[in-house]
């Protein structure tokens, strides 16, 4: 017997072991839960199987040729001018006059 639950099993000793069976309610309960869990995963199974039914998204969401085309000629444009940029940064960076070395 469970001293919190009251509960009762029945158990006995084979080859020095202790062997506990479950009482009539808990293994009834027991039982139960099981059955729950088989409707749960047959539910998810289903869920699962329908996924499989969709439509790729991927495949939709991409851009046509010419949208890609475009973008990419976006990014090009931005690049050169991005260069353009930096190139006139360094080139006011570096001296008009660079000093030649002082050899001897």
């Amino acid at each position: 017997m469970n001293n919190k639950t009251g509960e009762m099993s029945i158990c006995q000793e084979k080859s020095d072991q202790l062997i506990c069976k479950l009482a009539a309610e808990e293994r009834a309960a027991y039982e139960d839960d099981i059955a729950d869990l088989k409707t749960r995963v047959a539910k998810l199974e289903d869920t699962v199987a329908g996924m499989g039914k969709l439509p790729p998204v991927v495949r939709d969401a991409l851009p046509s040729d010419e949208d890609f085309e475009k973008g990419l000629s976006y990014m090009e444009r931005f690049m050169r001018r991005f260069m353009g940029i930096a190139k006139e940064f360094e080139d006011k960076s570096k001296p008009a006059n660079p000093e030649s070395p002082q050899k001897t």
